[in-house]
């Protein structure tokens, strides 16, 4: 528990798990980032997150000056997705992971997450 104004404020340790690939990245001929998604709905992860990015780069970026090639019209996404959940579940996905995501960049960190009345809820319905 954490003191925080008037109430206490309740905190989960969960873990993060951030996977960095771009949007013509491909696994067995579909965009990885989709086949990513479904295999954590079909593995039953929580929380998962996919956002497209504006622009990025790497080390070894494969752009190319990416403003003109946004402008034309023909240009390679950064996407990133975020799935938090417990540990045990992000570890059922962490095998796939090392099969497909070879043009991808993956962090995994503990994290606290503040415990809502809507989270309790959910936790509760999954308990079930």
């Amino acid at each position: 528990m954490c003191e925080k104004g008037l109430g206490k404020m309740e905190f989960r340790k969960m873990c993060n798990l951030t996977i960095f690939t771009d949007q013509d990245v491909a696994y067995e001929g579909r965009p990885l980032y989709k086949v990513i998604v479904l295999k954590a709905k079909e593995l039953g992860l929580k929380g998962l997150t996919m956002v497209k990015g504006y622009t990025g780069f790497a080390m070894t970026s494969r752009r190319q000056d990416d403003l003109t090639k946004f402008f034309s019209g023909i240009y390679n996404i950064p996407m990133v997705i975020t799935i938090v959940d417990v540990r045990e579940n992000i570890d059922r996905i962490l095998p796939f992971l090392d099969e497909c995501a070879e043009h991808c960049f993956v962090t995994l960190t503990e994290t606290d997450v503040l415990m809502t009345k809507y989270l309790k809820a959910k936790i509760a319905n999954y308990d079930k």
